[in-house]
């Protein structure tokens, strides 16, 4: 069962992610630790919404992905907006191999795949490689308060004319993971009255504040801070997602 092989087609119909209101947060964290990086690495990028973003504010930058199928959106996505030419890599983050870059992104849960401190501190240090000295990176996770109390163990159910999903989840406390089980249906080009049935199950585990901060330590980074979602304040005891800025030393 691939992950977001079958959603990838999909994924933008749903997705409710604001990815100016996210490049104009990052420029922002850019301005206050006066940074000016020229070349980006969005990892994790998905479908290209928000590499695209970054493209049309006059970045450098290379979109990694794991997942093909997603690369394939994303390329779609970039050839309409002018940008063919930009580079697209498909790599897993905890075998990261990229030319040097001023900057490092990840938007939208991308380390909370990782499960595991050894594949956290795998993608760390790839990225910590891939940073050029003083290179910054910037990253988000979904919160243990999100995962176990905002979607743990919650049924959710969509359906439009031509697809639909059902996605369950279950929250487990002795490993902090949330397994995702996503049903689609959607309709076949060939044949509209038809609905093709797919399922992908996804994992994220709910790591905490003070488990990054100690694996990017461990990776050879300088902490520059922590903030809560998209606000360049202090995290809540209630956040749903934290951002972290990292600086290779």
């Amino acid at each position: 069962m691939n992950t977001y092989s079958a959603l990838a087609s999909l994924y933008d119909r749903w997705a409710e992610t604001d990815y100016v209101h996210w490049v104009d947060f990052y420029e922002a964290l850019f301005a206050h630790f006066e940074v000016k990086p020229r070349t980006i690495a969005d990892l994790c990028c998905g479908t290209g919404k928000g590499m695209l973003e970054l493209l049309k504010r006059g970045y450098k930058v290379t979109g990694v992905d794991i997942s093909e199928d997603m690369l394939e959106q994303a390329g779609t996505r970039l050839r309409k907006g002018g940008f063919a030419s930009a580079m697209l890599v498909c790599q897993d983050i905890t075998r990261l191999k990229l030319p040097p870059q001023d900057a490092c992104v990840c938007m939208c849960d991308g380390f909370n795949y990782l499960l595991n401190e050894k594949q956290v501190l795998a993608a760390l240090r790839g990225i910590h490689a891939a940073l050029r000295p003083n290179g910054i990176l910037i990253f988000d996770i979904s919160t243990y308060y999100k995962l176990k109390y905002m979607e743990g163990n919650g049924f959710f159910g969509k359906e439009d004319i031509d697809a639909a999903y059902l996605w369950q989840n279950r929250f487990d406390d002795s490993t902090h993971t949330i397994d995702m089980d996503i049903t689609f249906w959607a309709a076949q080009a060939s044949q509209q009255d038809d609905m093709h049935r797919t399922r992908e199950l996804h994992r994220q585990r709910a790591h905490t504040q003070h488990e990054m901060e100690q694996w990017l330590a461990q990776a050879g980074f300088e902490l520059q801070g922590i903030f809560g979602d998209l606000r360049l304040e202090p995290p809540k005891p209630k956040e749903m997602r934290i951002h972290f800025v990292a600086k290779r030393s």
